[in-house]
């Protein structure tokens, strides 16, 4: 019967009579919103050009989309609208009379929290937006910790003279917390992995953002098909958090790609990854392209006892034969590090010991093998609303690495940082970089700092900016960078951007004489596993300088 069902509907599709749509008499919405509503939007590309647009919809469809409309103008506050539909050849005319709406006469709240109501005296009553003002205040009751409220939202309508009054009383009772997190479903892992990356803790307040990261960390372990986080039974003011786990039954994966990035050009890759090798993660990478080619070999060990604490800790090994323009470059790596992560902060610890030998260099870059060991850390505090898409908040992080042992001695350190602010719609972004080498002898050319690039100056390529004080195509001793972007939606999922970039690379430690700029504009489509980019840059001072970067993902 459902596969007869489904022909039906493709015959009526496919061969069914289709008209032009119109409106006539809708006073308070304009054509545009009541085609969104009946699900009729016209394709990105016509709202940017503002170009005029009637859809066409298939005759069959028409009762129905009537019934749709009937119930739009209902919910909208007018419950004695009449709507018609009217006939001509190939149109189809939607004849509405609104009538009279119902309006808010008066409004009564008690609350002991602070809440706001999208409603005004003598305005129009909105079904739909009284019930999202229902889940916001809930949302935030949550959010705040208190989970024993008393919220009871009412709208008394008469419907005879048009009336409504809205009443709502609001007892946020005591701040929640969790009395236990019980952990269930596990298999193989031990219940220490999971208590060690959630957000939650025993005597700890109720917070739902807790909750709804914790949920995105447990499914980044990778170890997990399925996660359920329940927090509905409590006990007065004690909550019960129960996680409910499905452990993967595919322990190997296998991957292979063929892509290509501006910064890169074509790409080849393929990875295998185990899930669980005795709670371990086995990595194995290959990749490909003109200017790098890499294998890597990496174990992910979760929640290892170390001085007192669990650390998430990463063994790796590399080999990598780079290609840096002015020079090239093997690399032998080994390292070793432990991560610890917070709800908004997490930093790293290293040691690690390399071997890298430059050759096929320019005249002014010597060619010859490093050996040496070194130590590294990296902090990040990240206030964000959003890891994929930020539209408010800040975030800081930095990172420091120092060679103890071997040739070159040398003291690295770099910070970076973004504000993110809310303007009407839009959103202003400024983004800082900040470098420093110290060195006592002769060090690697990959140690300096190069600029260029999708997540550094948008005007040049990927490591295309040496330093601007010096001859040499080599690296500079110190980097400032700065950025400045507007983002604006220009429609429901497509934002549109206008930057400006400004760096300084530099042999001196501190010079802001030399500098490239760049100025552009992007496209950004937020998605569900990063935001999609294309940025268009270009040296307004130089303009044979200019780029197209592509790429996903958040720029730290």
């Amino acid at each position: 019967m459902r596969t007869f069902l489904t022909l039906v509907f493709l015959a009526i599709t496919l061969f069914g009579a289709q008209v032009e749509l119109y409106f006539l008499g809708n006073k308070t919405f304009s054509s545009k919103r009541l085609y969104k509503e009946l699900g009729l939007e016209p394709p990105w590309w016509v709202e940017i050009l503002h170009k005029k647009w009637v859809p066409k919809v298939d005759e069959k469809l028409l009762p129905s989309l009537k019934e749709e409309l009937q119930l739009f103008y209902k919910e909208q506050g007018f419950w004695d609208a009449k709507i018609r539909l009217k006939r001509e050849r190939n149109k189809a005319l939607f004849l509405i009379h609104e009538g009279p709406p119902l309006v808010i006469r008066a409004i009564s709240i008690t609350s002991d929290f602070p809440i706001r109501i999208p409603f005004k005296k003598n305005e129009r009553f909105v079904a739909p937006l009284f019930k999202r003002m229902k889940e916001q205040i809930t949302k935030r009751l949550l959010k705040r910790g208190y989970c024993s409220f008393e919220f009871n939202p009412k709208a008394y309508i008469h419907h005879r003279s048009h009336s409504v009054y809205i009443s709502i009383y609001l007892r946020k009772g005591k701040i929640c917390r969790i009395a236990s997190i019980k952990v269930k479903g596990l298999r193989t892992l031990p219940k220490r992995v999971v208590l060690d990356h959630i957000y939650l803790r025993p005597g700890q307040k109720l917070n739902l953002d807790h909750i709804e990261q914790s949920y995105k960390r447990l499914y980044s372990l990778e170890y997990f098909s399925g996660v359920r986080i329940d927090y509905s039974k409590k006990i007065k003011n004690s909550v019960f958090v129960d996680i409910w786990l499905k452990e993967r039954k595919k322990h190997h994966l296998y991957k292979a790609g063929i892509g290509y990035e501006t910064d890169r050009g074509p790409l080849l890759s393929f990875g295998y990854k185990d899930f669980n090798f005795h709670t371990y993660q086995l990595t194995l990478t290959l990749f490909h392209s003109k200017l790098e080619q890499k294998s890597a070999l990496s174990l992910f060990i979760p929640s290892l006892p170390l001085l007192k604490r669990d650390f998430d800790t990463v063994l790796f090994g590399k080999y990598a034969l780079e290609d840096f323009h002015s020079f090239k470059q093997k690399t032998i790596q080994i390292s070793s590090k432990i991560l610890q992560e917070s709800f908004r902060y997490a930093y790293t610890l290293g040691i690690g010991l390399q071997r890298q030998d430059i050759f096929d260099a320019i005249f002014c870059i010597p060619q010859k093998r490093y050996f040496y060991a070194n130590l590294f850390a990296t902090y990040l505090l990240d206030k964000r609303d959003s890891k994929l898409f930020p539209t408010k908040g800040w975030y800081i992080s930095s990172k420091i690495e120092s060679s103890f042992f071997g040739d070159p001695n040398y003291l690295k350190v770099e910070a970076k940082g973004g504000l993110y602010l809310p303007l009407s719609k839009a959103i202003v972004l400024f983004k800082a970089h900040i470098g420093q080498l110290f060195s006592s002898s002769s060090a690697p050319p990959s140690l300096f700092f190069l600029a260029g690039g999708a997540q550094s100056n948008r005007a040049y390529g990927y490591h295309t900016i040496y330093a601007l004080d010096s001859p040499c195509q080599i690296g500079g001793n110190a980097l400032n960078e700065g950025s400045i972007e507007l983002r604006y939606p220009l429609s429901k999922s497509l934002y549109g951007a206008l930057f400006w970039d400004r760096t300084y690379v530099t042999r001196s430690r501190l010079n802001l004489t030399d500098h490239v700029d760049a100025l552009g504009a992007g496209i950004l489509y937020p998605s569900a596993i990063g935001t999609l980019k294309a940025y268009m840059g270009i040296d307004p001072f130089h303009p044979s300088h200019h780029a197209l970067n592509l790429y996903i993902g958040a720029v730290f």
